[in-house]
């Protein structure tokens, strides 16, 4: 019956189902193999449509403990174990060249990407369902640099290739999606030049280019000199990838600004963080995290010392587009380390004896979520199942 269907509608259809059932039924026929594996607008539909992604149920957090470390799905109220992403195992099902191909096939696991060396992988930024892995060994690659995009739904990995000019060591990269031409990018931020000589992947087009052209339209001479840590973490909303940033090149130096790159129009802006209102013993400057509350851009400062936590969301304040940070929360809380904070104002960190919490800000309510004493959480974020990266890209190594 399906069958008869017009490829809007099944599309539609097909977007409300888990991707683990998705990659088993491409093998019923031809047309749906099409619709899942390569039509552009497939993912992006499933990632607003199905319903585990609509409502934010899961969060996907790198955990270790004394000999590895893996990716594991958790549910974000009782933060049980769904699934260990590094177990499963997944059917690879598809055409080629007419025939069906038909395959079980081990996943590429989070300790296989890292090469063994899992101080050296950094996860950079998590979008829609994708996370972004710098690798840096020097007993690996001759010493050069790998960024690799993994998509732990669907156990893909896309190695995106470097420029024939080396990244510095310095160099700093991020990835987000441009709604404009429905593509996904890579940018390697160069702070050094001002900007000038950073570069951006298409992944559709599989090439870099260089942003020096556009200099005199992107108006970097209004950007102060900033600078990066290495291995800096990313934050995307509407649109737009931003990295903390300070104007002080000292190693502890405070962060004062935020790096954004607006992915449609590939222009670098940035914006002033607010004062820093509480302090921290010794030369240790607080804490700063980015996320987002309530869909707004939101900036978390804690200070571990004085177990003091500020929220501030930056808001619009007058009819002209103008914005400002406005402090939204600050209560005093006993943590220990960090996780996430949630869109609906849920703080998620840990407390002694490696007691994960959650706090709503709103409710004025702490939830002791449980004792994690076997493994260390060291990144969290919201969890997407996602078909990005399914179709393949030419230019570059997609390996299953």
């Amino acid at each position: 019956m399906l069958h008869s269907f017009p490829q809007e509608i099944l599309a539609e259809v097909l977007a409300r189902i888990s991707v683990k059932t998705l990659l088993i039924i491409r093998c019923v026929c031809k047309a749906w193999n099409s619709i899942i594996d390569y039509n552009p607008n497939t993912a992006q539909l499933h990632l607003h449509s199905y319903k585990n992604n609509t409502e934010n149920k899961f969060v996907l957090s790198r955990e270790c403990n004394s000999w590895k470390k893996h990716m594991v799905v958790r549910h974000v109220d009782t933060f049980t174990k769904i699934a260990d992403l590094d177990d499963t195992r997944y059917l690879k099902v598809g055409y080629v060249d007419g025939v069906l191909k038909e395959q079980v096939v081990v996943p590429r696991t989070y300790e296989e990407i890292a090469y063994l060396s899992t101080d050296d992988c950094h996860l950079i930024g998590y979008v829609d369902g994708v996370l972004l892995i710098h690798t840096h060994n020097n007993r690996v690659n001759c010493g050069q640099i790998r960024i690799l995009l993994w998509n732990p739904s669907i156990r893909k990995v896309f190695e995106v290739p470097l420029t024939k000019e080396r990244f510095c060591t310095s160099t700093n990269f991020g990835f987000g999606y441009d709604h404009v031409s429905n593509d996904y990018k890579v940018v390697a931020v160069d702070t050094r030049s001002n900007y000038s000589k950073s570069k951006v992947y298409r992944l559709r087009a599989g090439l870099w280019s260089s942003l020096k052209y556009n200099i005199h339209k992107r108006s970097y001479p209004t950007i102060p000199k900033l600078y990066l840590k290495n291995f800096s973490s990313t934050t995307n909303f509407q649109g737009a990838i931003y990295w903390f940033a300070s104007d002080d090149m000292k190693r502890r130096a405070r962060y004062s600004h935020l790096l954004c790159f607006n992915v449609s129009s590939e222009a670098f802006t940035c914006i002033k963080l607010p004062d820093l209102e509480l302090e921290e013993g010794g030369k240790q400057p607080p804490k700063r995290c980015a996320s987002v509350l309530d869909t707004k851009l939101a900036i978390i400062d804690f200070s571990f010392t004085y177990q003091q936590v500020c929220v501030w969301v930056r808001d619009i304040y007058d009819t002209n587009g103008h914005y400002s940070w406005t402090k939204r929360f600050s209560v005093n809380l006993r943590i220990h380390k960090f996780l996430c904070l949630k869109e609906n104002a849920e703080l998620l960190f840990y407390g002694k004896s490696r007691q994960v919490f959650s706090y709503d800000f709103k409710n004025q309510q702490l939830k002791n979520l449980g004792r994690h004493d076997r493994q260390i959480i060291e990144f969290i974020d919201t969890y997407k199942e996602s078909l990005v990266l399914l179709g393949g890209y030419k230019q570059g190594k997609l390996n299953w």
